[in-house]
């Protein structure tokens, strides 16, 4: 049951939106963002490094036995898991469940970020340093 759970954490895509359509914030941000319609402002960003780390072991409380890493990462990403595999090996983390929490923390948390980050970083308009 918890490693089904995990799955299904896998495949979520955590959205926390802002309310938008308003004068305060008239487009959703990344929408805004991609187009280039914000203020031209140093942006400071950040993450937790282990965001997933909570949601994996509040769906998952029981250790996920280390032969079901690859199962379950094909479960969601079907062929391409192998290449996950590559990127978050096993043998580098803790558990079977601490690999599947850095990736749950990266797909959700760092990526969106650094998205974020580029989009913003390649339209400065001071004289701050980008990049």
């Amino acid at each position: 049951m918890a490693t089904l759970l995990v799955i299904g954490l896998l495949n979520l895509a955590f959205v926390a939106l802002p309310s938008y359509g308003n004068p305060v914030l008239p487009e959703l941000p990344d929408q805004a963002l991609t187009a280039g319609r914000f203020h031209r402002v140093p942006v400071l960003e950040g993450i937790t490094r282990d965001e997933g780390t909570f949601f994996t072991v509040l769906l998952a409380p029981e250790p996920i036995p280390d032969e079901a890493y690859l199962p379950i990462l094909e479960i969601p990403y079907g062929e391409d898991a192998g290449r996950v595999e590559a990127r978050y090996p096993l043998p580098a983390y803790r558990s079977a469940r601490h690999a599947l929490a850095t990736i749950v923390s990266d797909r959700e948390w760092a990526w969106p970020a650094e998205e974020t980050d580029d989009t913003t970083s390649t339209r400065p308009s001071g004289p701050w340093p980008t990049g």
